[in-house]
């Protein structure tokens, strides 16, 4: 199958929805399948580029290029490929500074005409209960239901179940494809730490009450079960890494030990995530299914926490559309929680290891290929 996928930007590493574009792509290579991302508004370059990764043709259009220019360029990479799908990887604010993106129905009609249309809905609109916000989120609705009526997509995916009940308020069926975890699982030789609870923070860490309470409930839990709670940050930004710990370590119901791992590579990273024994994320629950550092520690096998919940969501659930993932999830900091989470977790790989997920793609596809 040809798949030409369009995204917003394809800079490694300063966009979540570009790189899990490339690694979606890079997999259907892998399986047989031949695909060219454009990243259609990439404000990381001035002038437009192209480069042959891995037998992955990747166009980047610059976000300063005019639209007119690049919808013609764009032309012209179909004109030669042909294509058997286009892949929308959606995101309000990738197409618009603003998120509203109300060109790009338009802009995208001629290109698109007579071409199977697939969207990935990334993300829908602002959940900001403030005047702004509603009318924010009021304009992004209108334009995600403009998009599908004029570019009348065969088939549609998102990664949470909340995103696909609020496109089927708009009458739009939303498949659920998982997010790709970007930290392969790789085999190297962690040592076990005897008497040490585990506990890591990947990419992102954020002082909410929620997950204080979470560790002070922890570290009793520990103390009882006579382990010594270590919490390590992988990765992330290490200003905020060390703000964090400073908060953490001023908290006097949290008797732990606490430490920021800096910049690691790949195979550094996925070392520290398969020596945790439970990832805690700052992620909302409702969206979990949408997280890449989420995906990462289940993909390692390491059941999650999400003591966040957003206000007004308490009723949405946990943000998995799989039973496996969801059951991998840990609500109460007790051990015996965390180790029945944990055998859920060593099965999650099965939903959302990449070359898993590209065969349902496809899969998914090859439903609507007529």
């Amino acid at each position: 199958m040809k798949i030409i996928f369009l995204c917003g930007s394809l800079q490694p590493g300063q966009d979540g929805v570009g790189d899990y574009t490339m690694l979606l792509a890079a997999e259907l290579v892998k399986q047989g399948h031949i695909a060219k991302i454009i990243a259609i508004n990439d404000r990381r370059i001035t002038n437009d580029e192209s480069e042959d990764n891995k037998n992955t043709m990747f166009y980047r259009l610059s976000s300063s290029t005019p639209w007119k220019s690049r919808v013609l360029k764009i032309k012209e990479i179909v004109a030669e490929f042909n294509p058997d799908w286009f892949s929308l990887q959606f995101v309000p604010y990738a197409y618009n500074n603003k998120g509203l993106p109300f060109n790009l129905p338009y802009l995208l009609k001629p290109v698109f005409k007579g071409y199977k249309v697939h969207i990935m809905h990334h993300e829908l609109w602002v959940e900001d209960k403030n005047n702004k916000g509603l009318l924010l989120a009021f304009l992004q609705r209108k334009i995600i239901g403009l998009m599908h009526k004029i570019l009348k997509p065969k088939i549609s995916h998102t990664h949470v179940p909340v995103y696909a009940h609020r496109l089927q308020e708009l009458g739009v069926k939303a498949m659920p494809l998982p997010v790709l975890s970007n930290i392969p699982v790789i085999d190297v030789s962690v040592a076990n730490e005897d008497g040490f609870f585990n506990v890591g923070f990947f990419s992102q860490v954020t002082y909410r009450e929620e997950i204080i309470e979470f560790l002070k409930e922890l570290s009793l839990t520990c103390n009882k079960s006579n382990l010594k709670l270590n919490i390590r940050i992988i990765g992330g930004n290490s200003n905020r890494a060390k703000i964090f710990i400073d908060q953490i370590t001023n908290v006097k119901d949290i008797n732990c030990t606490i430490r920021h791992t800096g910049f690691l590579d790949v195979k550094g990273v996925s070392a520290e995530l398969l020596n945790c024994n439970l990832g805690i994320t700052p992620v909302p629950g409702h969206l979990l299914g949408k997280s890449g550092s989420v995906a990462a520690f289940l993909n390692h096998g390491v059941p999650v926490a999400a003591p966040f919940i957003k206000d007004g969501y308490q009723d949405e659930g946990i943000g998995f559309f799989d039973e496996k993932l969801i059951s991998s999830v840990v609500v109460k900091p007790q051990i015996e929680n965390i180790e029945e989470a944990k055998k859920n977790a060593f099965c999650a790989h099965t939903v959302i290891d990449i070359p898993v997920i590209a065969q349902k793609f496809i899969n998914d596809l090859l439903r609507y290929n007529k």
